[in-house]
């Protein structure tokens, strides 16, 4: 379930990234490129030949203003996108860690006799990146599945219930 939201997740921001790069390529490309040439033509065009090498030096011009400019902005915006995508990948490393450590101290939790005095998962749900309210849907999901296998009796299955909606009934209203 998690594990599905942190790809979920980084595919969004990879998505995300790709935009922004086409993005930074296509406004360089134009500083660059297009508008300069276009300058350069509308200014010949316009004068006539001997307005030419004046439409050609003004290209130059601009074009080396735009390279000065555009060039180092270009720079930075991709090394801003590195370091996002960098941050979002370790970000989803560290959530994956973490849904990992709570997903162990959950079979722990079902399948130690220790594990429902401990609780281990409640004793760890700091780490958990879900809210209260997925986590009690987990628990909940594992006790139906639990029943239906026939690893609970009618009565564990109440008790857990109980359980389950005692904590949920002390957390204080929304």
């Amino acid at each position: 379930m998690g594990t599905s939201r942190v790809r979920d997740a980084v595919t969004g921001e990879a998505r995300v990234a790709r935009r922004r790069v086409s993005i930074a390529l296509g406004v360089g490309f134009l500083a660059l490129a297009v508008v300069p040439v276009s300058i350069a033509v509308v200014v010949g065009l316009s004068g006539g030949p001997r307005y030419l090498a004046w439409g050609l030096l003004g290209v130059g011009v601009l074009g080396l203003v735009l390279l000065l400019v555009a060039l180092p902005l270009t720079a930075v915006g991709v090394v801003l996108l590195l370091v996002g995508t960098a941050a979002a990948a370790l970000e989803a490393s560290v959530t994956e860690r973490r849904l990992r450590v709570v997903r162990w101290a959950s079979s722990v939790e079902r399948t130690r006799w220790w594990g429902p005095i401990v609780r281990p998962s409640a004793r760890l749900a700091f780490v958990d990146p879900l809210t209260a309210d997925e986590r009690f849907e987990r628990e909940v999901d594992h006790a139906k599945a639990a029943y239906v296998a026939g690893d609970l009796t009618d009565e564990a299955f109440e008790r857990r219930l109980d359980r389950l909606f005692e904590f949920e009934s002390d957390e204080p209203p929304r």
